[in-house]
């Protein structure tokens, strides 16, 4: 029965990648409308900063923290989509751009003023993108300064994807950081599939963004000339989510055996 879980999965994920791929091409895109992302949910770390529990090491110490490259900001593009509006992203938060959470609450219960920061809308895409590149600051320094070995940049943008979705405190504690500071790269390059569940439900988008944060992790991957980055690359690692024996609830984090 388990089997036959993961193998429907591993299909709504396969099946997830060549719509996409079909889609998308190298032409521009319509910022004046939403890009889907199947299966988004609320970045960790903004939900960290809303609840007031960011741990220490993802703390604004008023200094830029180590840049992004451009793949790796493409790849969180990718899996958090584009709405020029706010809108109530599945759980229910007012959210606008590339993810950016507004308020933990439905967007007819935020403030007016709040509302009107983003203003004019539709959002501006250069707005957009610096939102998000702003975002993604307490997610670089919890990298920065959790791991304590030296990576690429690659590898830090990998990281700084996964950690900008599962937020700060999960990767503190988890398996992946451990192996990472132990330096074992493949091991922990191997953890990423684990991620793969959100709300008790294993999600074909997350099965997805592991795939390519690996891969990016390991040095693969491009970025379209639109800007997003190339899903066709992570089809290698999705035969993995049939074989994972302990996956992991990003609701929950790492149980400890």
């Amino acid at each position: 029965m388990r089997a036959s879980i993961f193998i429907l999965i591993l299909l709504a994920s396969l099946s997830a990648i060549n719509s996409a791929k079909a889609q998308e091409s190298d032409s521009p895109l319509d910022f004046t409308k939403p890009i889907l992302a199947p299966d988004r949910i609320p970045s960790g770390i903004q939900v960290e900063i809303q609840r007031g529990t960011l741990p220490a090491a993802a703390a604004d110490d008023g200094t830029p923290p180590r840049r992004i490259l451009f793949v790796s900001l493409g790849l969180i593009k990718r899996f958090e989509g584009w709405y020029p509006d706010t809108y109530n992203d599945p759980v229910g938060y007012c959210t606008i751009g590339w993810g950016h959470l507004i308020e933990k609450k439905l967007c007819r219960n935020v403030a007016t003023d709040k509302l009107g920061a983003f203003s004019p809308r539709p959002l501006d895409p250069d707005r957009g993108q610096s939102l998000l590149i702003r975002d993604t600051w307490p997610a670089r320094r919890a990298v920065q300064r959790l791991v304590n070995v030296q990576i690429t940049d690659r590898q830090f943008g990998a990281l700084t994807s996964f950690v900008y979705n599962v937020g700060a405190e999960n990767f503190r504690r988890s398996t992946m950081l451990r192996m990472l500071n132990a330096g074992n790269i493949t091991g922990a390059q191997r953890e990423f599939s684990r991620w793969n569940r959100a709300r008790g439900n294993v999600l074909p988008g997350l099965v997805n963004r592991r795939a390519c944060e690996a891969e990016l992790f390991m040095g693969r991957g491009r970025n379209l000339t639109n800007g997003l980055f190339d899903i066709s690359i992570c089809r290698g690692n999705l035969a993995a989510a049939e074989s994972i024996v302990d996956p992991i609830d990003i609701d929950v984090g790492e149980v400890a055996p």
